[in-house]
């Protein structure tokens, strides 16, 4: 447990992670409409920040979602991951220790609240679905605003029976803190209207939404 978490701490990530080498059949017969991970030859590849290699053909990063935000949540827990595993070893604290949850609400102040709702099952299933794969947007969004970082919240909480209009649904938090050594100021203001507009521009586009008009929000 010790070398897992100092390993992945102290990983150079401008190199993969990989349990062996990555094998082009682009020759042979059969294989040459499969697209293998190449940073060298992909411009895409080269984009990602947290490469994971998948050892079978054709070797795929699992990891291409990784923003910078949630590479520096990575880090932090890796890193926290490793210090408490060093005082488990110099008996100093019990492996229940390692395994205690981020301290999400007693480490950020201020926080962005994010609801889907839906009338029925299907409806919510769908486009809940549809919210989720296009968060990395709005993320991406938000991680490029100077003076601020955010961190968001993996939990979905359920909001089911909170509303008699609306009676499935479940929110996310996407906590933000503003230092000093990312460019923030005393009585610096932030309008974070712009990445919304876009955000909720892309959620728009989705094709199923005339299909359910008046039932999702």
């Amino acid at each position: 447990v010790n070398r897992f978490f100092r390993v992945y701490d102290q990983w150079n990530w401008s190199k993969p992670v990989m349990l062996c080498d990555i094998e082009d059949k682009a020759n042979a017969p059969g294989m040459n409409g499969f697209k293998v991970w190449n940073p060298k030859a992909n411009p895409a590849d080269r984009q990602h920040v947290m490469p994971v290699i998948t050892p079978a053909f054709p070797a795929m990063n699992s990891t291409h979602n990784v923003t910078e935000t949630t590479k520096r949540i990575l880090l932090d827990e890796f890193r926290r991951g490793y210090e408490a595993v060093k005082h488990v070893e110099a008996e100093l604290a019990e492996w229940a220790q390692v395994h205690e949850p981020f301290p999400f609400f007693r480490h950020f102040r201020h926080f962005l609240w994010l609801e889907i709702l839906a009338q029925t099952e299907e409806v919510y299933q769908k486009f809940s679905g549809w919210v989720e794969s296009k968060l990395r947007i709005l993320t991406r969004q938000l991680e490029a605003t100077p003076g601020m970082i955010i961190h968001p919240n993996p939990q979905q909480y359920d909001l089911r029976g909170t509303d008699r209009e609306w009676p499935l649904g479940c929110g996310m938090f996407i906590a933000m803190a503003f230092f000093k050594d990312h460019g923030a100021f005393v009585g610096q203001a932030f309008d974070l209207r712009v990445h919304f507009h876009h955000f909720v521009d892309v959620i728009n586009q989705w094709t199923e939404k005339d299909a359910y008009t008046g039932m999702f929000l």
